[in-house]
């Protein structure tokens, strides 16, 4: 989906990563004492990126021809959803790590569908929170999966943004290390950068687990082709 649909994907991402990356690196270059807080502002804001992505996603499953402004505007709209799915998604984290590991399976991964409920069937918020659960209890692994993905993939950015950062700065360049270094308990642009690009990566992977699991429970797929074919309202 994402190497098909580059341009878009790629547009959307300059759009809305960059204006979230920036201020975070200022926080951490300026202020490196509260590098950990930049970080963790990289992620709060990180995760409201994830909802333009969603209805991006969303739109690229039944067509190849989405605009950029299109999503935009499209997002704008459902602003109000928006903003309360992020805010119950980062409710729903930030509760999970308190209760360290276990704690997910009772915050994020009944919530994990939330978005794609919210935002792409255009439920109220009470029936989208029920489809969400209702969708995660159906295959737990899955959105076990889906809980982990989340995780793994903004560990995963974070490295490669750190180390790619300093194969640029330091043996491309042959600047060094001008921002420190994150094993020195430094918080780089790169890593805040990382943080952030992961986002979109995880949104797109929880809409094809979403697709998946409503194929498997719905038989969305059939829904979708019957539809299509007007035999079913």
């Amino acid at each position: 989906m994402v190497s098909t649909n580059a341009r878009p994907v790629l547009l959307l991402a300059a759009v809305l990563v960059l204006p979230v990356w920036a201020p975070c690196a200022a926080l951490a270059w300026f202020l490196p004492d509260l590098g950990w807080l930049a970080a963790s502002l990289a992620f709060v804001f990180g995760v409201l990126v994830q909802l333009p992505f969603t209805v991006l996603g969303g739109r690229l499953l039944f067509s190849d021809d989405v605009s950029v402004r299109e999503v935009l505007g499209a997002s704008v709209g459902m602003l109000g959803s928006g903003l309360t799915v992020w805010c119950l998604y980062v409710l729903a984290v930030v509760l999970g790590g308190m209760m360290c590991f276990w704690g997910a399976l009772f915050t994020v991964v009944p919530t994990l569908y939330l978005a794609e409920t919210t935002l792409l069937e255009r439920v109220s918020l009470s029936r989208a929170l029920r489809r969400s659960s209702r969708l995660a209890s159906a295959h737990p692994g899955t959105a076990g999966a889906g809980a982990l993905g989340w995780f793994g993939l903004t560990m995963w950015f974070g490295v490669v943004g750190e180390y790619g950062m300093q194969g640029l700065l330091g043996m491309v360049l042959q600047l060094g290390s001008p921002f420190g270094h994150l094993l020195s308990g430094d918080v780089t642009p790169g890593l805040l950068l990382g943080i952030v690009a992961a986002q979109p990566a995880v949104a797109i992977y929880r809409l094809l687990l979403y697709v998946d699991v409503r194929t498997r429970v719905e038989g969305w797929d059939l829904q979708v082709r019957l539809r299509a074919a007007g035999l079913n309202e």
